[in-house]
């Protein structure tokens, strides 16, 4: 259909939806700005810096933060404690759009899906936390919401085991799920 624009429109419909799955920043904030400094965003939190801290058994002025706005849309932090092979990076994306606990649940069925003879990626695994929490170990993130909001933490690590990455992630995650009768109410009616 020359000349009625639906091609290029339904193409940069599917772009911006493919791009929007990514997991990557679009914009990374020139200063470093410490958790819960800035009204604007919820994603730094300096309780979730301080758990970092305490894990890594470090000072928490060790831990940088950045905040940004991924490319899904959502404000999300960077927290980044050394340097090179032995720097931990650990990526907060803060979703408080419609449905959280159905987001999840629909990416944790999703990547339990093999349409192949031989799963090639471990399946999620359920996680105790909030009213819902999976880990998804192909791609190191914990996603756990309170039924209002879903907090997505990438875990980078290197040398470090899977059950060690799941266990920072649990517990620098806890302290965004905040479980209240207004989240529970949120997410009556789904299984």
């Amino acid at each position: 259909m020359i000349g009625s624009g639906l091609p290029i429109a339904s193409a940069a419909v599917a772009g911006a939806l493919l791009l929007s799955a990514c997991g990557g920043s679009s914009s990374k904030s020139s200063t470093t700005k410490h958790a819960a400094e800035s009204p604007a965003s919820a994603a730094c939190n300096r309780a979730a810096k301080a758990a970092m801290a305490s894990f890594l058994a470090i000072q928490a002025h060790q831990i940088s933060t950045s905040e940004a706005t991924g490319t899904s849309g959502n404000p999300e932090c960077t927290y980044t404690e050394g340097i090179g092979r032995h720097r931990v990076k650990l990526v907060a994306d803060y979703y408080t759009g419609p449905q959280p606990y159905f987001v999840l649940e629909r990416t944790a069925i999703e990547a339990s899906q093999v349409f192949v003879p031989t799963r090639t990626v471990p399946p999620p695994q359920a996680v105790t936390m909030g009213l819902e929490a999976d880990w998804f170990p192909a791609r190191e993130q914990l996603m756990a919401t309170d039924g209002l909001r879903l907090v997505t933490t990438t875990v980078t690590w290197n040398g470090i085991t899977q059950k060690r990455r799941l266990a920072l992630a649990k517990a620098f995650t806890k302290p965004y799920i905040k479980v209240t009768a207004a989240g529970r109410a949120a997410v009556k009616g789904y299984p």
